[in-house]
C-alpha cells in the first residue's frame, strides 16, 4: 500500500529551487503555479495555493487522491489507447501520421480531443505534486505526437484533420456546431497553462499559443462561425488563461471579444435557451439550457 504524501520540508523546497534553477526552468510565484492563477487581479480576494504546495497526508482526501493517481489516471490512459472502447489516442496518432488505429479514419465522439485533454491536465496536475518523472516523461511523449496532429496555423480538432490529411473536400472548419472545436481547443489551451506551471515546460503551451492565435484571426474574418460554434466553450476560460500565463494582453483581448461576438447569435435560426445564446450575455437574468454549457460560458465570462 502507498504511503501518505507528506507536507513538503523547506529543505525539499530549497533543493527544487535549486534544481530548477539549474537547468533554467522559469521560477514561477506561488499564486502564479496555482491551478487557476488570479495572484495579480485586482478583484480576486483569495488566491489558489501553488500546484503540489498543499498536500493530503491522509484521511478520506488523501485515500481519494491516492486512488486518482495509482488507478483512475492509469485506467483512464488505458481506456484512451483501446481502439473499441474510446479511440481517443489513435485519433491524435492517425492526425499525426504516426498510427492506423482502427482503420485509419476517426472514431468517438467529436470532443474525444478536449476530454483527452483534461484528463492530460489531471495528469500534470498529478505530477505537480509526486515529480514522478515517468509522468513527466509520458508528458513529453503526448505533447510530441499533438504537435504533430496540428496544422500549422494552430487548428487541432482530429474530426476534421484526419479526413482532411487524407482528402475529403467536405471536412470544412465549423461546419456544423456540434463537432465541438472551440471546446477541445479551450481544454488544449487550459492544460498547457496547467503543465507550464507543474513542468516549467513551455512545449504545450506552444501549441495552446497557436490554437489562440487561430481563434484571433477567425475572430476577425469569420465572427459569426466562430461564435455560433461555441459549444460548451471552454475557449473563453482558456484565452483568460493564456493571458495569466503570458502576461500578453491580446489574449485577455480575445477573451473579451469572444464573449462580444456571441451577440450575432440571437436573432438566427441556431439560437436557444439550450445552449444560452438566445439572447445576448449581458441582457441575461435567468440561468437556462444544459447545465454544462452553462458552466463554461458563466466561469469564462467571470
Amino acid at each position: 500500500m502507498s504511503k501518505p504524501l507528506q507536507p513538503s520540508s523547506g529543505t525539499v523546497a530549497s533543493r527544487a529551487l535549486l534544481v530548477a534553477a539549474t537547468l533554467g526552468v522559469p521560477l514561477l510565484r506561488a499564486g502564479e503555479r496555482a491551478l487557476v492563477d488570479t495572484s495579480r487581479s485586482p478583484h480576486a480576494l483569495m488566491h489558489m495555493p501553488g500546484l503540489g504546495e498543499v498536500r493530503w497526508a491522509g484521511g478520506l482526501l488523501g485515500g481519494r487522491f491516492e486512488v486518482c493517481r495509482t488507478t483512475m489516471v492509469p485506467h483512464l490512459w488505458t481506456i484512451f489507447q483501446d481502439d473499441q472502447e474510446s479511440h481517443a489516442w489513435s485519433n491524435f496518432l492517425i492526425a499525426a501520421g504516426l498510427g492506423r488505429g482502427r482503420d485509419g479514419r476517426f472514431h468517438g465522439p467529436p470532443f474525444n480531443d478536449g476530454d483527452f485533454l483534461k484528463w492530460f491536465e489531471a495528469l500534470a496536475q498529478i505530477y505537480a505534486v509526486t515529480r514522478e518523472p515517468a509522468l513527466d516523461r509520458q508528458m513529453d511523449e503526448i505533447i510530441a505526437v499533438l504537435a504533430k496532429a496540428q496544422r500549422e496555423d494552430g487548428y487541432l480538432h482530429t474530426q476534421k484533420i484526419i479526413p482532411q490529411r487524407q482528402g475529403d473536400p467536405k471536412a470544412k472548419e465549423f461546419a456544423e456546431r456540434g463537432h465541438f472545436e472551440t471546446y477541445n481547443m479551450g481544454h488544449l489551451m487550459t492544460a498547457a497553462c496547467v503543465h507550464h506551471r507543474a513542468t516549467g515546460k513551455t512545449t504545450l503551451l506552444t501549441l495552446a499559443r497557436k490554437a489562440a492565435d487561430y481563434l484571433e484571426r477567425l475572430c476577425l474574418s469569420a465572427p459569426a462561425d466562430l461564435a455560433r460554434n461555441a459549444i460548451c466553450p471552454s475557449h473563453y476560460m482558456g484565452v483568460a488563461e493564456l493571458y495569466r500565463v503570458t502576461r500578453e494582453p491580446r489574449y485577455l483581448a480575445l477573451a473579451r471579444k469572444l464573449l462580444e461576438i456571441r451577440d450575432l447569435v440571437p436573432g438566427t435560426p441556431f439560437a436557444s435557451d439550450q445552449n444560452q445564446d438566445r439572447v445576448p450575455l449581458a441582457q441575461m437574468t435567468t440561468a437556462v439550457g444544459h447545465a454544462v454549457r452553462a458552466n463554461y460560458l458563466y466561469a469564462g465570462a467571470a
